[in-house]
Protein backbone atom coordinates (compact mmCIF):
# COMPACT_ATOMS: atom_id res chain seq x y z
CA UNK A 1 0.00 0.00 0.00
CA UNK A 2 2.50 2.59 0.66
CA UNK A 3 4.93 1.32 -2.34
CA UNK A 4 1.59 2.43 -4.00
CA UNK A 5 1.28 5.88 -2.38
CA UNK A 6 4.82 6.83 -3.14
CA UNK A 7 5.14 6.01 -6.84
CA UNK A 8 1.87 7.62 -7.19
CA UNK A 9 3.66 10.80 -5.42
CA UNK A 10 6.57 10.55 -7.65
CA UNK A 11 4.05 10.57 -10.87
CA UNK A 12 2.52 13.67 -9.64
CA UNK A 13 5.39 15.75 -8.41
CA UNK A 14 7.67 14.72 -11.74
CA UNK A 15 4.19 15.61 -13.96
CA UNK A 16 4.14 18.82 -11.90
CA UNK A 17 7.68 19.85 -12.85
CA UNK A 18 7.81 19.09 -16.59
CA UNK A 19 4.65 21.22 -16.93
CA UNK A 20 6.39 24.06 -14.93
CA UNK A 21 9.81 23.84 -16.81
CA UNK A 22 7.78 23.47 -20.23
CA UNK A 23 6.34 27.18 -20.17
CA UNK A 24 9.56 27.99 -18.33
CA UNK A 25 12.17 28.12 -21.51
CA UNK A 26 12.34 31.08 -23.65
CA UNK A 27 13.67 31.07 -27.38
CA UNK A 28 15.50 33.58 -28.99
CA UNK A 29 15.71 34.87 -32.76
CA UNK A 30 17.65 37.76 -34.41
CA UNK A 31 17.06 39.00 -37.78
CA UNK A 32 18.84 42.13 -40.02
CA UNK A 33 16.71 44.38 -41.23
CA UNK A 34 17.28 46.92 -44.24
CA UNK A 35 16.32 50.39 -44.15
CA UNK A 36 12.57 50.48 -45.59
CA UNK A 37 11.89 47.33 -45.55
CA UNK A 38 8.75 45.12 -43.59
CA UNK A 39 9.70 41.15 -42.63
CA UNK A 40 8.63 38.27 -40.55
CA UNK A 41 10.68 37.96 -37.32
CA UNK A 42 8.08 35.24 -35.93
CA UNK A 43 5.19 33.16 -37.01
CA UNK A 44 2.65 32.39 -34.53
CA UNK A 45 0.78 28.94 -34.23
CA UNK A 46 -2.13 28.07 -31.83
CA UNK A 47 -2.53 30.71 -29.69
CA UNK A 48 0.04 33.55 -28.64
CA UNK A 49 3.71 34.34 -28.30
CA UNK A 50 5.16 36.24 -25.63
CA UNK A 51 7.64 38.52 -26.25
CA UNK A 52 9.72 39.06 -23.18
CA UNK A 53 13.01 41.07 -24.46
CA UNK A 54 14.13 43.25 -27.43
CA UNK A 55 17.06 44.08 -28.36
CA UNK A 56 17.86 46.44 -31.55
CA UNK A 57 21.59 47.58 -32.68
CA UNK A 58 21.91 50.55 -35.03
CA UNK A 59 24.81 48.81 -37.50
CA UNK A 60 25.08 51.71 -39.37
CA UNK A 61 27.46 54.22 -37.84
CA UNK A 62 25.58 57.50 -39.24
CA UNK A 63 22.23 56.34 -38.72
CA UNK A 64 19.61 56.12 -35.75
CA UNK A 65 17.75 52.94 -35.98
CA UNK A 66 13.67 53.02 -35.63
CA UNK A 67 11.74 49.72 -35.72
CA UNK A 68 8.01 48.96 -35.21
CA UNK A 69 6.67 45.58 -34.16
CA UNK A 70 2.85 44.75 -35.94
CA UNK A 71 1.17 41.88 -34.73
CA UNK A 72 -0.12 40.76 -38.41
CA UNK A 73 -1.02 37.28 -40.39
CA UNK A 74 0.57 38.55 -43.57
CA UNK A 75 2.70 41.21 -44.69
CA UNK A 76 -0.39 43.21 -45.53
CA UNK A 77 -0.63 46.19 -43.00
CA UNK A 78 -4.05 46.62 -43.29
CA UNK A 79 -7.44 43.91 -43.53
CA UNK A 80 -10.78 44.67 -44.48
CA UNK A 81 -13.95 43.76 -42.89
CA UNK A 82 -16.70 42.98 -45.25
CA UNK A 83 -19.99 44.49 -45.60
CA UNK A 84 -23.26 42.96 -43.76
CA UNK A 85 -26.50 43.98 -42.53
CA UNK A 86 -27.24 44.44 -39.08
CA UNK A 87 -29.81 42.99 -37.29
CA UNK A 88 -31.48 43.68 -33.98
CA UNK A 89 -34.54 42.75 -31.20
CA UNK A 90 -36.54 44.56 -28.68
CA UNK A 91 -39.50 43.15 -26.75
CA UNK A 92 -42.68 45.32 -26.93
CA UNK A 93 -46.15 45.23 -25.44
CA UNK A 94 -49.04 43.89 -28.19
CA UNK A 95 -52.14 44.70 -27.16
CA UNK A 96 -55.28 43.52 -28.76
CA UNK A 97 -58.67 45.29 -28.24
CA UNK A 98 -61.93 44.09 -29.24
CA UNK A 99 -65.81 44.52 -28.92
CA UNK A 100 -68.44 41.91 -29.53
CA UNK A 101 -71.44 41.91 -31.04
CA UNK A 102 -72.80 43.23 -27.41
CA UNK A 103 -70.41 46.28 -27.14
CA UNK A 104 -68.74 44.77 -24.38
CA UNK A 105 -64.53 45.32 -24.89
CA UNK A 106 -61.66 42.89 -24.24
CA UNK A 107 -58.35 43.57 -24.08
CA UNK A 108 -55.73 41.20 -23.93
CA UNK A 109 -51.96 42.07 -23.62
CA UNK A 110 -48.77 39.88 -25.05
CA UNK A 111 -44.79 40.18 -25.46
CA UNK A 112 -43.47 40.33 -28.59
CA UNK A 113 -39.99 40.37 -29.74
CA UNK A 114 -39.53 42.39 -32.88
CA UNK A 115 -36.23 41.88 -35.06
CA UNK A 116 -35.70 44.47 -37.02
CA UNK A 117 -32.98 44.68 -39.74
CA UNK A 118 -30.99 47.53 -40.31
CA UNK A 119 -29.17 48.48 -44.01
CA UNK A 120 -26.32 47.62 -45.46
CA UNK A 121 -23.28 48.34 -43.24
CA UNK A 122 -20.53 49.15 -45.68
CA UNK A 123 -17.17 47.66 -45.21
CA UNK A 124 -14.18 49.30 -43.50
CA UNK A 125 -10.77 48.96 -44.16
CA UNK A 126 -8.54 48.57 -40.72
CA UNK A 127 -4.93 48.58 -39.84
CA UNK A 128 -2.66 45.99 -38.17
CA UNK A 129 -1.77 46.95 -34.46
CA UNK A 130 1.48 48.57 -33.43
CA UNK A 131 2.62 46.97 -30.57
CA UNK A 132 5.69 48.62 -29.85
CA UNK A 133 8.04 51.40 -31.74
CA UNK A 134 11.67 51.08 -30.69
CA UNK A 135 14.59 52.62 -31.64
CA UNK A 136 18.65 53.45 -30.83
CA UNK A 137 21.17 55.55 -31.41
CA UNK A 138 23.21 55.36 -34.13
CA UNK A 139 26.11 52.35 -33.82
CA UNK A 140 24.84 51.35 -30.29
CA UNK A 141 22.36 49.16 -28.69
CA UNK A 142 19.38 49.55 -26.74
CA UNK A 143 17.60 46.29 -24.60
CA UNK A 144 14.02 46.27 -23.07
CA UNK A 145 14.19 43.94 -20.68
CA UNK A 146 11.38 42.61 -18.67
CA UNK A 147 8.59 43.35 -21.07
CA UNK A 148 5.33 41.85 -21.68
CA UNK A 149 3.84 42.08 -25.58
CA UNK A 150 1.68 39.55 -26.60
CA UNK A 151 1.35 38.62 -30.41
CA UNK A 152 -1.69 36.97 -31.60
CA UNK A 153 -1.18 36.52 -35.36
CA UNK A 154 2.59 36.58 -35.86
CA UNK A 155 5.63 39.61 -35.35
CA UNK A 156 6.15 41.64 -38.45
CA UNK A 157 8.78 44.34 -38.03
CA UNK A 158 9.41 47.24 -39.95
CA UNK A 159 12.77 49.08 -40.23
CA UNK A 160 11.47 53.46 -40.52
CA UNK A 161 15.06 54.74 -40.19
CA UNK A 162 17.41 54.87 -43.05
CA UNK A 163 20.18 52.44 -41.38
CA UNK A 164 20.08 48.64 -40.80
CA UNK A 165 18.74 47.24 -37.72
CA UNK A 166 19.45 43.81 -36.25
CA UNK A 167 16.63 43.18 -34.22
CA UNK A 168 16.53 40.40 -31.37
CA UNK A 169 13.60 39.21 -29.33
CA UNK A 170 13.00 36.43 -26.87
CA UNK A 171 10.09 34.69 -26.72
CA UNK A 172 7.51 31.91 -25.29
CA UNK A 173 5.02 30.78 -27.50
Amino acid sequence: MNLKYNNMKKLILTSLFGMVTAGAFAISTSLTILPGTYTNLLSVYNGSAQVSQIIITATTSGSNTSVLFIDAPTNSLIYTNSAYTNTFSYLTNLVYAQTDFYGNTYTLTNYQMIDVTNALVAASTNSYPVRVGVGTAAGTSASYNTVNYYFNYGVWVTNTSSGNALVTITYRQ
